[in-house]
């Protein structure tokens, strides 16, 4: 077992270990869920230097000639949320301090463990120390901002004031080659069906199975601000957003606490914010709907 990165590891050992086994030796990969090898979009992720990642506008993606795919048997793909778990579940459990791609990799040889037979030796390699990622996978409140915690159930959270679950609907998003006409279609679309009139906006396809990722909310885009633009002659509807975008959405993780998000939010001056969860965006928030779950 182990994750694929530049895929040299799991390459020229799993080819040694196969040619000295035997026959016996199985190799499986382990791999971040959105990244191209196991077959996802290659849409960002959090478990770092495992992987493979593809931006949405690449055209041609060579993948590392290190990377042997006859070696490798089968490739399981694991959740960031999971893999940060495993970590930090070895770190509480075992006094073991590894990172990400360590995490990715023991998920699937927990999986691979559970349906081995009782003659089976799994071995996994944990590549990297969690030293490096003290501020992000083992900092609760850097989990809990992107989305990875559930907070305190026992008061109001920001998933309490916007449904963040799976069968929450498509987030309001603008895609950066999106014309300023179909911007303002959709923001006063959006408005007349109650949505905030501003919409985060990226360089993520837009679709009813793709919700951004909180690295992909690279802009946003103000119905007011845009019109004004178009009255005063500043932008024609046929133009790009991409150079009328406004600076980001704050973002909170679906577990803070609610009344936290409203005095952030208050004390920032702005009204609307995007909700994680997983780190992915799955809806929009303002201050009203918090205040009234915290009132």
């Amino acid at each position: 077992m182990s994750c694929v990165g530049t895929g040299s590891t799991i390459s020229g050992a799993g080819r040694y270990l196969k040619e000295v086994g035997g026959g016996a030796v199985q190799v499986t990969g382990a791999d971040p869920t959105s990244s191209v090898y196991s077959g996802g979009d290659g849409r960002p992720y959090f478990t770092e230097a495992a992987g493979h990642f593809r931006h949405a506008e690449t055209v041609e993606d060579p993948w590392p000639q290190s990377y042997h795919q006859d070696v490798v048997d089968r490739i399981l793909p694991v959740e960031d949320r999971e893999a940060i778990t495993t970590i930090r579940r070895l770190a509480r459990e075992q006094g073991l301090l590894v990172g990400g791609s360590s995490g990715t990799a023991l998920s699937a040889a927990l999986r691979v463990g559970a349906e081995a037979g009782p003659e089976a030796v799994v071995v996994v390699v944990l590549p990297d120390s969690g030293r490096q990622y003290l501020s992000k996978y083992f900092d609760d409140t850097w989990l809990l901002r992107l989305g990875f915690l559930d907070g305190d159930a026992t008061h109001a959270r920001v998933a309490d004031a916007a449904p963040t679950d799976e069968h929450a609907p498509p987030l309001p998003y603008l895609h950066t080659r999106s014309t300023v006409g179909d911007a303002l279609a959709s923001l006063r679309a959006g408005r007349d069906g109650g949505a905030p009139p501003v919409f985060p906006a990226g360089p993520c396809p837009v679709g009813p199975r793709r919700r951004p990722t909180a690295p992909e909310l690279t802009g946003s885009v103000s119905l007011e601000e845009l019109e004004t633009a178009v009255r005063d002659g500043k932008a024609a509807p046929a133009d790009p957003i991409a150079g009328r975008l406004g600076a980001p959405l704050p973002h909170f993780g679906y577990g803070e606490p609610a009344a936290a998000a409203l005095a952030e939010l208050t004390e920032r001056g702005l009204d609307t914010a995007v909700v994680l969860r997983d780190g992915y965006a799955m809806a929009l928030i303002d201050r009203a709907a918090l205040r009234a779950v915290t009132e």
